[in-house]
């Protein structure tokens, strides 16, 4: 049985997923679930890890998976997931 609750899953095999065996929790009380994220090599443009800022990456934006976020972003409301 899978664990994976798959966010993404690609025509390339990325793969974006709530990791269900590791809930988080911080005093007793649920926060949610650790997301992994799965990007292939052969997308990635650029990238830097920076120890202060953060990680940044930059994809192709003709792949499936900069297609599939681009269509999702354009149908959310940011205000109604947080």
């Amino acid at each position: 049985m899978s664990t994976k609750g798959s966010l993404i899953l690609n025509n390339d095999g990325e793969h974006w997923y709530e990791e269900t065996l590791n809930p988080r929790y911080k005093e007793g009380k649920f926060e949610g679930f650790d997301v992994e994220i799965e990007i292939s090599n052969e997308i990635i443009v650029d990238y830097e890890l920076c120890k202060h800022d953060g990680f940044s990456i930059t994809i192709k934006g003709d792949s499936h998976l900069a297609k599939i976020l681009a269509k999702y972003l354009r149908g959310i409301d940011e205000k109604s997931v947080l």
